[in-house]
């Protein structure tokens, strides 16, 4: 469409529209003049490592070292080096609903069994004890878990945290927790890693895409024990063989006086958040995100895929709610991360497309 000239407002797109941080590309592209162009060790650079570990150990009070740490391009590289290490095939991956799709992509790529927690509407979109106890089955290797969360934009409270970290010890399941939207809370949450407090048992899943506006960057991070981390970085060495050096010393400089660039973005996004949230049509509900850079609005349309098709036609690109699983059904992942007057205008076309027949109506 973009292509014949028509105008398209993208609220779709999973990232911060912020550039990353004027430190961050100075410190990489002086690593670049530096001759900092060769190949890093599996698990990443030492000195990354060694700033990792001592972030996660003041933020999360779970002390750790460079030896617990694994750095690699992106995070759906970790979970893959996870899945390859530590199951077989035919094993079964757990992952909740409506989340984030690679989940369950990964596994069937390689072989595993994806199985669906769901997360009910009714319950709040919470993780219960008795749909974890539906899902599992003899062959369940892995749970994932992803707080705060995308597309629901709900953060983790303490009673979640010990309902799944309680049935993840009762099966002697390897949790990987996904937490690449820490830091974008706008009210306070609670760590699944830092809740287990095992990195035996939990593997921290984070990286530098979401809070730092770095996603074209892929720089992901593991945090677990020694020897789960020796197994990510041996995955690591026999196929994408390691990070980029100098966007690793790049990332460095996130570690040197940054949080006032971290909390105005945090600002800022609360700020559009509110501003979807008061431009969102009647016919769209949704609760206030307590975190990241998305709604979650339930439509009377319950062909997400259907709506999200004739709403790209009318210029306003959305994700259906069916992308995330199916009890994401009848909702659409509004991106409220964009420039003010783009997502102004996004909402707009969005409620007049809503009242176009066959879209504000159930079909």
């Amino acid at each position: 469409m973009e292509a014949r000239g028509v105008d398209v407002v993208h609220l779709e797109i999973g990232e911060p529209h912020f550039d990353s941080p004027r430190q961050v590309v100075d410190a990489a592209v002086s690593a670049l003049r530096a001759g900092a162009t060769h190949y890093g060790p599996p698990a990443g650079l030492e000195a990354l490592r060694d700033a990792i570990a001592a972030d996660v150990s003041r933020e999360l009070d779970v002390p750790v070292s460079r030896e617990h740490i694994a750095v690699l391009p992106g995070s759906k590289m970790i979970l893959a080096a996870i899945v390859l290490a530590y199951t077989e095939p035919g094993d079964e991956i757990l992952c909740f609903e409506p989340g984030f799709p690679p989940y369950a992509a990964i596994a069937r790529v390689l072989g595993r069994v994806p199985k669906a927690i769901r997360l009910n509407a009714g319950d709040g979109f919470r993780p219960t004890a008795d749909e974890l106890k539906r899902s599992a089955g003899s062959r369940s290797r892995v749970i994932i878990a992803n707080w705060p969360s995308n597309p629901l934009g709900t953060v983790l409270r303490r009673e979640d945290a010990d309902t799944i970290a309680r049935f993840a010890r009762e099966r002697e399941l390897l949790v990987v927790s996904d937490e690449l939207y820490r830091g974008l809370e706008f009210t306070d949450g609670r760590s699944l890693f830092a809740a287990m407090h095992d990195p035996s048992r939990c593997v921290l899943m984070d990286g530098f895409s979401k809070r730092w506006a770095m996603t074209g960057w892929r720089l992901a991070y593991a945090v677990a024990s020694a020897d789960i981390a020796r197994a990510i970085a041996a995955v690591a060495a026999n196929t994408v063989t390691c990070a980029t050096t100098f966007a690793q010393l790049g990332a460095l400089a996130v570690y040197e006086g940054l949080e006032e660039w971290r909390a105005t973005m945090r600002g800022e996004l609360r700020r559009l958040r509110d501003t979807a949230l008061s431009l969102l049509p009647p016919s769209f509900d949704a609760q206030s995100p307590e975190a990241g850079l998305y709604l979650f609005a339930r439509s009377a349309e319950r062909d997400s895929r259907a709506l999200a098709s004739r709403l790209v036609a009318a210029g306003v690109s959305t994700m259906p709610g069916a992308a995330f699983g199916e009890t994401g059904e009848g909702h659409l992942r509004i991106t409220f991360s964009v420039n003010e007057e783009r997502l102004r205008e996004g909402m707009r076309r969005l409620g007049v497309a809503a009242l176009t027949p066959g879209l504000s109506s159930s079909t």
